[in-house]
């Protein structure tokens, strides 16, 4: 690692995204981390690649699967009725897949639109789907929504309409607040959540990001945002409710795609970017999974709930 220009404290690169000895091509879009607190592994995915790999920081494996439907994977969760299985969200479907066979089957379809593939997923605490679409091809000529699937019916409702290219979400801790990014309006967004029905009300803006795009979004157990900024070459946590900027982590890559915490003790902040379109002679760690732990401070993030009833 001695090439590489230092990184700032507290900053690892726990997978190098472009390594011929480990990968058979290098990733291009990493994205969507999610912190499987039962079997001690990171999920993240490819999107380009139309991969779902697996990341374990006990044995620093890393084990990619190239999933066969010949379509982007946008983002995966583990299954919560499905204790062998993932759910990932592709182009147009919610697939439930099995990592170690390479196998899906369908459970749901919700983007309708041609154009359109899904985008960022999560699921909440009570075991619902969330999962956000964007046009394919980036230009967002065509809107995507912001849909949530049932955990036991699998029915499909919007609760965005209508939107450019839905991205990062997280519940507030007590449960009582959504946020939600929508990348072109460089924004975060807060709801009013009601955690029986899953109903968002009261929409309002409380961030505004102005160096690169905001992508991938975590909490930590403070209720402080930490926002992926994708062209921005970092992850910035907030305050929001007093809407302001309190830290930042600055990366050696420009396109930071996502983030989440990690980790037994869930204290460390796993953090997804991208290859895409980057001159590898300036970035050469561009698409490799990073590990940050605050070398002072004590946060922790909460834990990640799976996909079912």
């Amino acid at each position: 690692m001695n090439s590489y220009q230092p990184l700032q404290k507290g900053l690892e690169v726990a997978f190098v995204g472009n390594d011929p000895l480990l990968l058979p091509s290098p990733i291009i879009l990493g994205e969507g981390p999610y912190w499987d607190s039962q079997r001690n592994v990171l999920w993240w995915v490819d999107i380009k690649g139309e991969r779902v790999l697996k990341y374990d920081p006990a044995t620093k494996v890393n084990i990619c699967q190239k999933v066969p439907l010949g379509e982007p994977v946008a983002a995966v969760v583990p299954s919560k009725e499905k204790p062998d299985s993932l759910v990932i969200m592709c182009m147009k479907g919610i697939y439930s897949y099995n990592f170690e066979n390479n196998t899906t089957s369908l459970i749901t379809v919700a983007e309708t639109k041609p154009e359109n593939r899904h985008n960022d997923g999560r699921a909440d605490r009570n075991g619902r789907l969330w999962t956000g679409s964007m046009q394919g091809d980036e230009s967002g000529k065509v809107k995507g929504s912001l849909f949530v699937v049932d955990p036991i019916t699998k029915n499909v409702t919007k609760a965005v309409e209508e939107c450019t290219m839905s991205n990062g979400m997280a519940w507030s801790p007590d449960n009582k607040t959504y946020y939600w990014i929508d990348t072109p309006e460089k924004a975060v967004f807060a709801f009013d959540y009601d955690e029986a029905t899953g109903q968002l009300s009261n929409r309002r803006k409380i961030i505004s990001i102005s160096s690169g795009d905001p992508d991938g979004m975590t909490i930590d157990a403070q209720g402080k945002l930490w926002i992926a900024q994708y062209g921005g070459g970092c992850v910035s946590r907030w305050c929001p409710d007093e809407k302001k900027e309190i830290f930042r982590v600055n990366l050696p890559v420009s396109s930071v795609s996502a983030c989440c915490f990690g980790g037994k003790n869930l204290d460390q902040l796993y953090i997804t970017t991208s290859a895409k379109d980057v001159n590898y002679a300036k970035e050469p760690l561009a698409g490799s999974l990073f590990v940050y732990k605050h070398p002072t401070e004590e946060i922790r993030g909460l834990p990640q709930p799976y996909f079912g009833a």
